[in-house]
């Protein structure tokens, strides 16, 4: 599920910033 992948992303650059 391509869905769990960009959130993934989204939550990790929220985590780095």
């Amino acid at each position: 599920v391509y869905g769990l992948s960009w959130l993934v992303i989204v939550a990790a650059m929220l985590v780095l910033k």
